[in-house]
Order: C-alpha cells, then sequence, then structure tokens
C-alpha cells in the first residue's frame, strides 16, 4: 500500500482501514474478490473504463466530490461485508504531480498558498502600495477552484506535517475557502487572515462546517480601521471556545498605529496583542529603522544584518542581477510559482506552473535581475551574493548577545517552551536537566513548574544577569536565578561526569565554530548519564556544504550546514549512539509548533 497521506479507521470486527483519497487506482495490484476499494470521485474517474466495470459492484464511492470520506461511510459498509462472511481490503496508490527539491521540505522552508490576492481590508501601509510596480489587487479574481487548489496542493510531495500558510489578500474571500480546509492532506496548516470576511460574521457556523478532526491554526492580524476592536476580540474569543485553534493575535506597529492603545484594549479583555514590526518606506524612511524608538522596529529581529543592502535592495531606483537563495515556495493564485513575493505580486519571471506540474526549482542560489525592487518581507529570509561570487555578510562578536538579542529572541518564541517541556518530561522523564546556552532561562523555568531539577548556562552575562529584570519573559511563580550561571560551551564545564539524565541544547551549535562544536558535544556527553538533545539550525536537508557565516540572515550564526554534517561531526568525535526513533517522535509532537530539525542521541559506556 503506498497511498500517501491516509485515513485510518478500526472497528472491533476488522483491523485498520486505510482510505486513500486522491489520484488514481493502482490497477497492477492484484485485488481479492472479498475486496472492496474505497475511492474519491476523482480516483475513480480517473480509472480506465475496464477496470470500473469489472469492479463497479466491489467499490464505496464518494459521490459528492469530496476528497475525504467519512469514516463512518466506510465503516458502515466495512460492518455490512463483514456480516456477509467477506474481508475487506483497500488498494490505492498515491501519485503526485510534483516533487520540490530537498531543500524546500526541510526546516526553514516557507510554503504559502495565496488562494487570493482580493482583501477586505485597504490599509494605506500594505506592501502592495508601497512597492513600486505591484499590481492592484482588487482587479485580481482568483483563477483556481477549490477542487483545482485540492488537487494542486494534496500533488505536491511533501512530509508528513509540512508547514503550508493559507494566505493572500484575505484567503477566506475565495469562495471555496471552507472546502480547500477540509481537503488539504498531511499538512500543517495555518491560515493568515484578518477575519473580516462574510466566512467569519458567523464564527459558530464556520466552526461547525470545518471538519472535526481539522488541525488548522489561525494567525489573525487586527486592522482596526476596518473593525472595531470589541468585534475582533469578540470573534477570537469565540473561536477560541470552540477549540479553534488560534496561534496568533497581532496588529502591525506601523508608525502612527496606535498600536499600544489597542494592545491594553486586548489586555483588558485577556488577550495579547502582538506587534508584528513594519517593514518598508513611509513618509520618506525605510522601516526597520534602529533610531525610531516608537515602534518596535529592531532590525535583527527580522535577521536584517546589513542595513546598507536592505536600503539597495528595497530602494526601487535601480535593477541589478544578484544571486539569490531563497527557501520561498509561493503558489499564486493562478497555479504559477514564484520565489519571491516582488515577483509574485507583480507577476514577473514566475518558476513553474503547477496547474501542469512543470515546475523549475534548483538549489543553488538563483539567479535574479531584480535586486533594488526586492519585497522587505522576503529580504530576511533570503541569502545573497553579487555575480562575481563575493557573499555579503556582517560578522558580530559575543558583546552582541545583550538584552535586544534575548528580547526578540524569546518574545517571538516563548510560547514554545511550554510544550516542549511538557514533551520532554513526558518522553525522557528526566530527574535533572542541563540546558546548554540557556538565553533567560525559559526551559528552565516550565521544566520546573512541571517538577524537574533543571539548570542551565549561557555564554551572556546579560541574560544570566538579567532574567529577573524582565518580568514579561519570567511569568509564573519559579524564581530560576539561583539556577543559571555563565559559562562557555566548547570550554570545560563546572559540572560533574554524568550528573544529568537529559542535556538539551536548543540552537545553539551553529552558534560555534567547528572547532569549538566538537569540544562542545564532548563536555556535553561528559556530564550526560544518557540523553542529549539538540536543535541547530541547519541550511539544507542533504547538503554537505557549509555556508559562510551569516549567510542566512543572522550575524550570529558561525557554522551553517545541513543534517549530515552534524550527525558526521557527532559520530566521529563521541560514543554517542543517534536516536532516530526519538527524533521522528519530537517531530511528530513538536513540528507542528516550529519547523525543528532534531538531533537526539544517547549516551554508551565502554563495555556497557
Amino acid at each position: 500500500l503506498d497511498s500517501g497521506p491516509m485515513w485510518l479507521a478500526t472497528t472491533t470486527k476488522t483491523p485498520i482501514i486505510a482510505l486513500f483519497t486522491m489520484t488514481w487506482m493502482h490497477q497492477s495490484a492484484p485485488l481479492r474478490e472479498e475486496s472492496v476499494i474505497v475511492a474519491s470521485r476523482r480516483a475513480w474517474e480517473m480509472a480506465t473504463e475496464e477496470f470500473k466495470e469489472k469492479h463497479k459492484d466491489r467499490v464505496l464511492r464518494d459521490e459528492t466530490g469530496g476528497i475525504r470520506i467519512s469514516a463512518g461511510t466506510v465503516l458502515e459498509a466495512v460492518d455490512r461485508l463483514l456480516q456477509d462472511g467477506r474481508s475487506p481490503t483497500i488498494v490505492a496508490k498515491k501519485k503526485y504531480v510534483y516533487s520540490p527539491p530537498p531543500a524546500f521540505h526541510g526546516p526553514g522552508a516557507y510554503w504559502g498558498a495565496f488562494l487570493t490576492l482580493r482583501c477586505s481590508a485597504d490599509c494605506p501601509y500594505c506592501i502592495q502600495k508601497i512597492v513600486p510596480e505591484e499590481f492592484d489587487r482588487a482587479k485580481n479574481k482568483e483563477h483556481l477552484s477549490g477542487e483545482e487548489w485540492v488537487r494542486i496542493l494534496n500533488g505536491i510531495e511533501h512530509r508528513p506535517g509540512q508547514p503550508l500558510a493559507l494566505t493572500g489578500g484575505e484567503p477566506s474571500l475565495h469562495r471555496d475557502f471552507l472546502y480547500i480546509l477540509n481537503n488539504l492532506e498531511g499538512y500543517t496548516v495555518t491560515v493568515a487572515t484578518n477575519l473580516i470576511s462574510r466566512t467569519f460574521e458567523d464564527i459558530d457556523r464556520f466552526a461547525k462546517n470545518l471538519h472535526p478532526r481539522s488541525t488548522v491554526r489561525f494567525n489573525t492580524s487586527f486592522h482596526p480601521s476596518f473593525i472595531p476592536p470589541e468585534e475582533f476580540i469578540r470573534r477570537v474569543r469565540r473561536m477560541k471556545e470552540l477549540g479553534l485553534w488560534v496561534d496568533q493575535v497581532a496588529m502591525v506597529d506601523h508608525p502612527g498605529s496606535g498600536f499600544r492603545k489597542y494592545r491594553e484594549i486586548f489586555i483588558r479583555h485577556g488577550l495579547d496583542l502582538r506587534p508584528q514590526s513594519f517593514l518598508g518606506y513611509w513618509n520618506g524612511r525605510l522601516y526597520p529603522d534602529p533610531e525610531d524608538h516608537t515602534v518596535t522596529n529592531d532590525p535583527r529581529e527580522h535577521g536584517i544584518t546589513d542595513m546598507k543592502l536592505y536600503q539597495e535592495g528595497f530602494s526601487a531606483r535601480s535593477r541589478r542581477p544578484m544571486y539569490c537563495r531563497t527557501r520561498r515556495f509561493l503558489i499564486g493564485p493562478d497555479g504559477l510559482v514564484y520565489n519571491c513575493h516582488y515577483h509574485l505580486y507583480s507577476r514577473r519571471s514566475p518558476i513553474g506552473d503547477l496547474t501542469n506540474g512543470e515546475v523549475s526549482l534548483r538549489e543553488d542560489y538563483y539567479y535574479c535581475e531584480d535586486f533594488g525592487f526586492c519585497n522587505p518581507c522576503d529580504f530576511p529570509h533570503v541569502s545573497f551574493k553579487p555575480v562575481e561570487g563575493k557573499n555579503y555578510g556582517v560578522f558580530i562578536d559575543v558583546s552582541r548577545y545583550d538584552r535586544s538579542y534575548f528580547w526578540k529572541s524569546e518574545r517571538r518564541t516563548r510560547y514554545v517552551f511550554q510544550p516542549m517541556a511538557r514533551f520532554l518530561k513526558a518522553t525522557f522523564q528526566p530527574k535533572r536537566v542541563l540546558d546548554a546556552g540557556c538565553g533567560m532561562g525559559f526551559l528552565i523555568k516550565w521544566l520546573r513548574e512541571y517538577g524537574v531539577e533543571a539548570y542551565g548556562f549561557d555564554i551572556s552575562s546579560y541574560a544570566v544577569k538579567h532574567v529577573s529584570d524582565e518580568p514579561y519573559l519570567t511569568p509564573g511563580k519559579v524564581d530560576i536565578r539561583p539556577y543559571l550561571l555563565q559559562a562557555e560551551l566548547g570550554k570545560p564545564l563546572p559540572y560533574k561526569d554524568d550528573t544529568f539524565d537529559l542535556v538539551t541544547s536548543l540552537d545553539v551549535f551553529e552558534h560555534l565554530t567547528v572547532e569549538q562544536a566538537i569540544r562542545g558535544i564532548q563536555e556535553l556527553e561528559r556530564v550526560t548519564s544518557r540523553y542529549i538533545f539538540m536543535i541547530i539550525t541547519v541550511h539544507d536537508e542533504s547538503s554537505a556544504e557549509v555556508l559562510p557565516r551569516g549567510a542566512k540572515g543572522d550575524p550570529t550564526h558561525v557554522t551553517i550546514a545541513g543534517p549530515d554534517f552534524w550527525h558526521r561531526l557527532f559520530s566521529e568525535h563521541t560514543n554517542l549512539v543517534r536516536r532516530e526513533d526519538l527524533e521522528e517522535i519530537a517531530a511528530m509532537n513538536l513540528n507542528r509548533i516550529l519547523p525543528w530539525t532534531f538531533f537526539i542521541y544517547e549516551k554508551v559506556y565502554p563495555g556497557g
């Protein structure tokens, strides 16, 4: 059975039943006389006439045209067959229309489906208005139907849980928005919405029509000029009450937007309104602007480390050729694929057409002649190098791990540590944990909230000394100051051998040189008695290439390599044993939060 993403259903009378949902019947498979075939309407239509005639009496079809077939309907048919003494078998095969290269499957890749570019708001600071040559989206009507979107997206080969953003414009303006949501398979779907459409006027009706097994997340954006804050809050709270996953409530912190005033209103109603920093020109000033302290505009928060390069890329004065490397996989409303938002909005230089499966994506740098007209939303996520081959890069020292660095890091990721702490406790059942490179101690705080004896160290003196100065960063009753100290991974650590049964290291090793990484993993091996759990930012799932410092936007990243590089480095310099089974479990449980790459090892003792 090769069916890609599947439904699974069981009864007391039958083993697991696998339901396939689209594309084509596996006509070469031998079918027993007692088997039953479950097919979506599209799959049945694509089968040959000979196949249909031969098996028409044993096929349960979904005549509604939907991709998913209800489990209840299938089980009723299975039970009827069992009552007749027949044993059901389901036969299917998945055929993908397009398989992106490995780089677009790994951490850091962004897949966006722009269902429509129409929008229910008309903000003066919208990126479509401030970027030259980007067309008037109000004149652009979606070209793909819901069935076409489902066929295309489900026809792209992707790893289970691949993050996919449904965006626009306002995606809920697509006439088949709900159908698309209910029929996507194998994705972790996030909807970027302003909640300003007829779809969200009646939240109860929307939730009722959403598939009961749906795990879609909603990133909501508040636009005060087009919806009163009280109504927006009512919709968000009702979504939460009905069990919908509202992952983010945010507002663009545009100059003059009044973000702080509205945030106070949201807090009074029990919601945290998060700021989204404005990117682009406004009144002749380019944002993010580190000199403007009235808004949240720290360039480093967006990975912008070279303001001169940023200004050149967004100047809109002249074009020049540049090699860019991006993991943006952007599908326009008509099914055309682009590698950046500027090309998508201006309809320039598509790199493929998913309506016919013809896409040319390369893992190397992409040659572009439009540098100077870049979309600022893309800029932090692209690596540039001039045609002559010189890489751009700005490098900083340890002193730059200051308040602004940790403020932006913890503010953006604080919501991940509570579920991560729960996962670590449930999976490893540790008594003592060491977090290497703990920052301001968020993981330690949550582990201790859950009764785990947790400690940590960090290279930054600021992080260790000022953790208590940030009440916003350290909610709860646990005072973690006694459990933090300043130390450097890559040098001898002040702990005895086998002190901790679990050592964690989250986004640390990419900040080390190769020599420091070798000494660092050897120290972690020394102080752990059993497990090492690491997350490392990687640049490619398969490449053995090591990129230059800062090549992916963060100038503090020193060694930027793929997973194979790190696994080889650890195996050559330690006696640790890789636990791929635990890595898979971590991915299944935690990649719904962020698409991390996990490195989990177990300590092996000589002779044991």
